[in-house]
């Protein structure tokens, strides 16, 4: 009797150590799914923070913009071939830190279709009407900021800087 007791008892302790052998794989094989999980999840892309004098730079320019009455008429019947975009180009040429370059795109607010769309100033800037694709910019770290202009003929315009 005691001999089967024996023998009964290194069954089941076998038994038992294939149950804790189970369960640790089965504990593995979670842990190695979540470790997959979290591999093939997408991350936030990193974020480019814009550089505190670039932020203001834009800041002002566009604020000058928003502000003067004589170039948000400018801005309001804006053409690519237009005489009048000098006094745009001027201001923001007064306004941008030495180093920097930039294009800038102002579109109709109520659509983004293309009638007339890139002309050069005299100093040989685009200025671009409608085109929802945009500018040509640099292979650089370009800042963009934009802003409504409100008139009858409201427009968007987006500036973009960049180190020369």
């Amino acid at each position: 009797m005691v001999e089967t007791f024996r023998k009964s008892f290194i069954k089941r302790g076998k038994k038992m150590k294939r149950g804790y052998l189970r369960t640790l794989e089965a504990v593995i094989a979670i842990i190695l799914l979540f470790l997959f999980m979290y591999a093939i999840t997408p991350r936030p892309s990193a974020e480019v923070k814009v550089p505190e004098g670039i932020r203001v730079t834009q800041k002002a320019i566009l604020n000058g913009i928003q502000q003067d009455d004589e170039l948000r008429e400018v801005v309001s019947r804006a053409d690519p071939d237009s005489n009048e975009n000098s006094k745009l180009f001027d201001f923001i040429n007064s306004n941008l830190p030495f180093g920097f370059d930039y294009n800038i795109v102002i579109c109709k607010a109520e659509t983004l279709a293309c009638d007339k769309c890139k002309g050069k100033d005299s100093a040989n800037k685009d200025i671009i009407i409608g085109c929802p694709a945009g500018p040509e910019l640099p292979d650089k770290t370009v800042y963009a900021r934009s802003i409504l202009i409100t008139t009858p003929n409201s427009r968007i315009i987006r500036l973009y800087l960049w180190e020369k």
